[in-house]
């Protein structure tokens, strides 16, 4: 994510770090984690009540050990050792809480709508064409 550019590389970094430290140590090789301790890890946030980290946590999870299958098996790096050794994603097997992420009811009065929409224009990451994109996407639903 650093490489790439993305912007929350170290939030997401802390996320995994905080997690997954206390039932997988530092030293512990990418091909010995097994789904088990990633049952582990996600029962302990949901057991202190953070039901919507959880999804974010195994998804986290997911891409890392993704990247590392992937790192692994790469045809154009075949001159260069397996440096991971890992067979499968622990990750794969276990379910998505998909009932802990749940629309909200709550909309947005008129007033705080209008205010959204004028701020859209002014923040620098969002930009005219996207402010006016998204003006089209409120005033068309």
């Amino acid at each position: 994510m650093r490489e790439d550019g993305k912007r929350t590389w170290q939030q997401v970094l802390y996320r995994l770090e905080k997690e997954t430290y206390s039932f997988i140590t530092k030293d512990t090789n990418a091909n010995e984690v097994t789904p088990i301790h990633i049952k582990q890890i996600l029962s302990a946030i949901i057991e202190r009540g953070a039901s919507v980290e959880v999804n974010r946590v195994c998804s986290y999870l997911m891409a890392v050990f993704n990247y590392g299958l992937k790192a692994d098996n790469d045809f154009a790096n075949h001159q260069q050792n397996v440096m991971l050794g890992l067979k499968m994603n622990p990750v794969s097997v276990i379910p998505k809480q998909s009932a802990v992420e749940k629309a909200g009811t709550n909309w947005l009065k008129l007033n705080e709508l209008q205010q959204l929409m004028g701020d859209f224009s002014k923040t620098p990451s969002v930009g005219r064409i996207i402010s006016l994109l998204l003006d089209l996407c409120v005033y068309d639903w």
